[in-house]
C-alpha cells in the first residue's frame, strides 16, 4: 500500500480511476467534466488530494477544495471537505482517517487555517471522533409551500435582471463583509462556482443601482416541483424582499410547488423569509470545521457565520 499526494497532471491521467471508484462507492456516475471543473479549474491553484494506491491502482481517496475565507477582517486560506471514497474491498483498514490526517498536516505547512464541510450521516461520526472535527451547527432547510402564497402585488418600481453570466459590476457586494465569517466570493469565484458549473444551471437575479449590483439572489432547479435559493446577497433588506417576491412569482409561474433555502436564524433575511412563509424542515445538514493552523476557535460559533447553500458542494 502506498500513499501519495497527486498533482494536476497525475489527476488528469488517473481521472478514469476516480470515476470508477466513485461508482463503486456511491453506485452512480460522476462526469469527467465535473471532476475537472471542481479540482482543476478551481480559481485557487492548489490541488489537495491524497490517495491510497495498491498495485498502482487508486483504492481510496480524500480530497478538499480550496477557497478563501473572510475572518477577523482578513482573507485566509481554507478548504471545503469533499468526497471521501474507499473501495468496498479495502474498507475497515483505516484508510480514510490516515489520508485525511496526512492531508491536514500538509495543509498546515501551506498555511491553511481550517477545513469546513457538511459530512453526511455515514461520515459525521468519523470526522468528529477520529479527525478532531468540531460541530458548528445542524442547519435546517427553510421551505416555502408555494400553494399557500398568492402572487405578489408589490409594484415593480425597480428593474430586475437575470445576469447568469456575471457580466456586471459586483464590487459593492463582494466588499460587503458585514463582520461575518464567510466564503470570499470575488467575480472569478462567482463565475467558476455558478456560471461554469457543469452539473447545475443557475439563475442569478440582480438589482442594479447606478450601474452597481446591489442585490443578488441565485437559484437553481432541484427537481420538477422544487427550486433552491443557493445565495442571497444584498446591501439592504428592501432589495432582498423585492427579489424574493419576484423569484416566488417566477417559480409559481414555472409550476414549482416549493422553494428551499438556508438562512441564518439571526439574520434579517431570516425575518423576511419567515414573514413570507418559509418554515424550518428537513433535510438537516451537519456543518463542521477542522482547525488546521492558528487560533480560530471562533469558527465553531455558528452566530459568527454567514453560510449559505452555495457554500456546500451538494447544491
Amino acid at each position: 500500500m502506498k500513499f501519495e499526494f497527486i498533482n494536476k497532471n497525475e489527476y488528469l491521467r488517473r481521472i478514469q480511476e476516480f470515476k470508477e471508484l466513485f461508482m463503486y462507492c456511491f453506485n452512480k456516475e460522476v462526469s469527467k467534466e465535473f471532476l475537472i471543473w471542481r479540482y482543476i479549474k478551481n480559481p485557487l491553484d492548489d490541488l489537495l488530494i491524497n490517495v491510497a494506491l495498491d498495485n498502482n491502482k487508486i483504492v481510496a481517496n480524500y480530497s478538499v477544495s480550496p477557497y478563501t475565507i473572510y475572518i477577523d477582517g482578513k482573507l485566509e486560506k481554507a478548504a471545503l471537505s469533499m468526497t471521501t471514497m474507499t473501495h468496498p474491498d479495502y474498507r475497515g483498514k483505516g484508510l480514510f482517517p490516515k489520508l485525511a490526517t496526512d492531508l491536514y498536516k500538509r495543509m498546515e505547512g501551506d498555511n491553511y487555517i481550517a477545513v469546513t464541510g457538511f459530512p453526511n450521516n455515514n461520515s459525521h461520526s468519523i470526522f468528529v471522533e477520529k479527525l478532531n472535527w468540531n460541530n458548528i451547527y445542524e442547519i435546517p432547510t427553510m421551505k416555502l409551500d408555494l400553494s399557500r402564497i398568492n402572487k405578489s402585488n408589490s409594484p415593480i418600481s425597480i428593474s430586475i435582471i437575470n445576469d447568469s453570466n456575471f457580466s456586471l459590476d459586483y464590487s459593492k457586494l463582494i466588499n460587503n463583509k458585514k463582520n461575518k465569517i464567510k466564503v470570499y466570493k470575488d467575480l472569478n469565484y462567482l463565475k467558476w462556482r455558478f456560471k461554469d458549473n457543469p452539473a447545475n444551471k443557475y439563475a442569478n437575479y440582480i438589482i442594479l443601482e447606478n450601474n452597481y449590483v446591489v442585490s443578488s439572489i441565485i437559484t437553481k432547479s432541484f427537481n420538477k416541483s422544487e427550486s433552491d435559493i443557493v445565495e442571497v446577497n444584498s446591501l439592504d433588506d428592501f432589495s432582498t424582499k423585492r427579489l424574493l417576491e419576484y423569484i416566488i412569482d417566477i417559480e409559481k409561474g414555472n409550476g414549482k410547488k416549493y422553494i428551499n433555502m438556508w438562512c441564518h436564524l439571526n439574520s434579517s433575511t431570516h425575518v423576511i423569509a419567515e414573514k413570507i412563509g418559509f418554515v424550518n424542515t428537513e433535510p438537516i445538514s451537519y456543518f463542521g470545521v477542522r482547525y488546521i493552523k492558528g487560533n480560530v476557535s471562533n469558527l465553531s460559533n455558528y452566530n459568527n457565520w454567514d453560510i449559505q447553500m452555495g457554500d456546500s458542494d451538494v447544491y
